[in-house]
């Protein structure tokens, strides 16, 4: 069985879809709890004076690296290969970046100097516009 919700109307409780229910189970009615106290901040209170950044950077400096035994490195690797898997032989998608990120770069042609480039055609002009 599952949850569902509903609204009370005139003192009756409306259900958003009818129960999957057995006829006659028992039932336990609660109000949801809608919280009143604010959680957190919001943009307009976010410090970003130079005292307050210097003191996150200095929080930040605190942490230590997270050490991994090789269960979980290999727990992690076999997710990643999951997700990264649903994009395999996609062009444009995540897994194909990740290859072209983590192969080495290929090897750039030299630039030619000023006086072997190829000369350069002037830019077409847009009508209507004036150089």
């Amino acid at each position: 069985m599952t949850a569902i919700k509903g609204v009370v109307k005139n003192g009756r409780i409306e259900l958003a879809t009818p129960p999957d229910w057995p006829e006659g189970c028992e039932v336990i009615i609660e109000p949801v709890r809608i919280p009143t106290e604010k959680i957190g901040l919001d943009e307009s209170e976010w410090r970003d004076d130079a005292e307050s950044l210097a003191d996150w950077d200095a929080w930040i400096q605190t942490l230590q690296p997270l050490e991994l035994t090789p269960a979980e490195e290999a727990a992690f690797a076999r997710f990643d290969d999951r997700i990264l898997g649903q994009f395999e032989n996609k062009p444009g998608t995540l897994r194909a970046a990740v290859r072209r990120s983590a192969s080495p770069p290929a090897p750039s042609a030299p630039v030619p100097s000023a006086s072997q480039a190829a000369p350069t055609k002037a830019p077409e002009q847009v009508p209507g516009m004036t150089s």
